[in-house]
């Protein structure tokens, strides 16, 4: 069978989406030697270089610019079978038989105020309720966004199946030191925009602040592109006077981030909104406590495993950093049960989940 991967990817800063896509694609392409692949993706993407080692798929880099996917993939070599990485489908190009891979829908409750922000939410809204119509079969990142589909596209959720993703074992991985940081930190890793609620985890550490002051808050990531919430994390620093506690590290390498998940007294990631939640295992799989959301599906992710905080409340989050740093024997029980927790995910049961959907499909 010739599967078809239908994928938006940037080579140029591959992080958040198009680092989980390729880890998705190396784990498939590497146990799946029964298929092949055709990787159809925007020209100029650098997925061929990235895939080069693999035998059993060929990359279908596609012209056309933005319609890319609407006209393109009528002119490109067909495949048997195919997957929409994301549920941005063509609106024309309709494959007989096609699957679906679900993220998030974070759009719905994080958007900029305006018509135009309205419209684009319809046109996404629209493109997701078509692909999930037209699809035999979506695959669901979690059970969170399962029950989403079926929330807002009223879906049959009889087609919907649950492929946890993997993680990165950055325990493995050589440490490399970051500079000027303090002995004492507690980490954030993402992009520093309001649905993974940074701006709240500054307000938590001032009031944390306040009773351990040797502590500082160290956070890692793509800055926002949102100037009024860039703006209102710098006045609360500034009001507070953390300027010398809070640091800004922009993007770091994977070494880097290692050390800072090594060295910190935990991860703090109360987002508001998230498919997955890949940095509560990185941390796991490097000895590192952590504080989380209790809503999303950040609770299905990290189970027992982690502190799980309002994440609307600054207080709460307060609470739970003070917990981790005055109790030595909470934090251990933390880490071993983080470790513990690895076992439910790899990307090779990701790989087994995402081939066993494909091979329901009858080519006859």
């Amino acid at each position: 069978m010739n599967i078809g991967f239908v994928t938006t990817y940037s080579a140029q800063h591959p992080a958040g989406l198009e680092r989980c896509t390729l880890d998705l694609l190396r784990a498939v392409l590497s146990s799946d030697r029964g298929n092949r692949y055709s990787v159809y993706t925007k020209k100029g993407s650098g997925l061929g270089e990235m895939l080069s080692e693999y035998r059993n798929v060929r990359v279908v880099e596609i012209g056309f610019g933005k319609f890319w996917k609407d006209i393109g993939l009528f002119f490109a070599p067909r495949a048997d079978v195919y997957v929409f990485n994301g549920p941005q489908v063509p609106l024309f190009f309709a494959p007989r038989r096609y699957a679906v891979v679900a993220y998030d829908f974070g759009y719905h409750a994080f958007f900029a105020p305006g018509v135009r922000s309205y419209l684009k939410r319809k046109f996404l809204d629209a493109l997701a309720r078509l692909a999930f119509r037209r699809s035999q079969h979506i695959l669901a990142i979690s059970q969170h966004t399962k029950d989403e589909i079926v929330r807002l596209f009223s879906t049959d959720e009889s087609k919907i199946h649950v492929m946890h993703l993997g993680f990165a074992d950055i325990a493995t991985l050589p440490r490399e030191p970051v500079a000027g940081i303090a002995e004492k930190f507690f980490l954030f890793v993402g992009t520093l925009k309001e649905r993974k609620n940074p701006l709240n985890i500054i307000r938590a550490f001032a009031a944390f602040h306040k009773t351990h002051p040797d502590y500082h808050l160290v956070l890692a990531g793509k800055p926002s592109s949102e100037t009024a919430y860039r703006e209102a994390m710098a006045s609360v620093i500034e009001q507070e006077r953390l300027e010398a506690q809070v640091k800004f590290l922009g993007r770091v390498s994977d070494r880097e981030l290692a050390w800072l998940y090594g060295n910190a007294a935990a991860l703090v990631y109360p987002s508001f909104i998230e498919g997955f939640g890949f940095p509560i295992l990185e941390a796991a799989s490097a000895g590192t406590p952590v504080i989380t959301s209790n809503v999303s599906s950040l609770p299905e992710i990290a189970g027992d495993a982690a502190l799980l905080v309002d994440p609307a409340s600054p207080d709460a989050i307060a609470g739970a950093l003070k917990r981790v740093a005055d109790d030595p024997s909470l934090r251990h029980n933390l880490i071993q049960k983080g470790k513990g927790r690895l076992n439910q995910f790899s990307w090779g049961k990701t790989a087994q989940q995402f081939t066993g959907v494909l091979k329901t499909y009858n080519l006859g």
